[in-house]
């Protein structure tokens, strides 16, 4: 198995751009639109996020919501797909430790099958995608895990994104290596 530790700065874009997506879940209440009295309407677009799915399964006992079959979930510009997707959150909490209301945080989101993550810069196609709120990991994996970003990739089993440290570690399997195609940038 290959390890690629790296600290270019092209290649920073990746962990940058593919968080977009998870942190921006991470920011707005699981509640959905309770508080849209109170956010003036052009905030409130900007933090909109609109997921679509054959089915949803939630349960408030196990905080688990659980989109199943074709979901799409969209939010400025930015979509991702997957078979199924899974929000596991806890009771939010105000700056004294007290719950707040009806809200909810996230913890972790879990996406699988066929998930891709689409934004304005950035493509990336994995089986599964990860994302710890509390630990800022984020881990994509499957036999084909590919982040692209313009002309440039890195595909591997595993890429993890290290959000604290701006870190990425792409691991390759037993007879599929790591591979990074760099496109030096066009002078004008």
């Amino acid at each position: 198995m290959r390890i690629f530790l790296c600290k270019y700065p092209l290649l920073r874009l990746v962990p940058a751009v593919v968080l977009a997506f998870f942190a921006y879940c991470t920011l707005s209440p699981l509640s959905g639109f309770a508080d849209d009295k109170a956010i003036p309407p052009r905030q409130n677009q900007a933090k909109k996020i609109i997921i679509t799915a054959d089915r949803l399964v939630s349960e408030s006992r196990t905080k688990v919501a659980e989109f199943i079959g074709n979901v799409k979930v969209t939010r400025r510009g930015s979509v991702i797909t997957a078979d199924r997707l899974k929000v596991y959150y806890a009771k939010a909490l105000d700056d004294k430790n007290t719950p707040t209301g009806g809200k909810a945080a996230i913890e972790k989101i879990i996406a699988m099958g066929n998930v891709r993550i689409i934004t304005e810069d950035l493509v990336a196609v994995a089986q599964k995608a990860i994302y710890n709120r509390k630990t800022q990991i984020v881990t994509l994996s499957g036999a084909n895990t590919q982040v692209t970003s313009g002309d440039n990739s890195i595909t591997g089993t595993e890429i993890t994104l290290y959000m604290d440290s701006e870190r990425i570690r792409v691991s390759g399997g037993a007879k599929k290596r790591v591979r990074v195609i760099l496109n030096p940038a066009k002078k004008k």
